[in-house]
């Protein structure tokens, strides 16, 4: 709510302890989320293609570390799945 009147999209980190040494979200709260804005989705963790299905049926915008991937095709069409 803060951000709407300065904002038409907004970036969420989502760290899992793992891939990168913080944890913020999980897929399960940011479901929760409710904006009209567009959401992106960083999703620095580990094993993205396990996750990434469940952000994207709530993100506009899902970006990934392609070091953290084993197939980078593979998780692109898991993507066009949820979109």
């Amino acid at each position: 709510k803060l951000v709407k009147p300065f904002a038409k999209r907004i970036h969420i980190d989502i760290m899992d302890n793992k891939f990168v040494p913080n944890k913020t979200i999980s897929a399960r709260i940011a479901k929760t989320l409710r904006t009209n804005l567009k959401i992106d989705y960083h999703l620095m963790i580990k094993d993205p293609e396990k996750k990434v299905l469940d952000f994207c049926r709530n993100g506009d915008r899902i970006i990934v570390h392609h070091e953290a991937v084993k197939d980078i095709n593979a998780i692109a069409g898991i993507a066009r799945i949820g979109s």
